[in-house]
């Protein structure tokens, strides 16, 4: 059984434009995101995001104010369409 793994790190839920693009050309990469806050509201903690699931949310973030700006979306809390895909290593 293989299965492959985008990893990223942040003190918050944070991807990029170049994140999105290698998913893109990453298919059946899920991603996988670690966050350890320094402050704010945040859990530490980690999301494992299927492939496809992943892209749809980047997608559905791509079309707005701040993702035209820095070409980026950031959340300093879970995300409520990502809940389901993030364990709290604070519990």
């Amino acid at each position: 059984f293989l299965f492959s793994l985008m990893e990223l790190s942040a003190t918050r839920f944070y991807i990029k434009e170049a994140d999105y693009q290698e998913l893109l050309t990453s298919p059946g990469t899920d991603l996988h995101v670690f966050v350890s806050p320094n402050k704010g509201k945040h859990p530490r903690g980690h999301y494992v995001i299927p492939h496809e699931v992943a892209l749809n949310f980047i997608q559905s973030k791509r079309d707005t104010p701040n993702w035209d700006k820095n070409r980026d979306f950031k959340q300093d809390g879970v995300p409520s369409e990502l809940r389901d895909y993030f364990t709290d290593t604070e519990k």
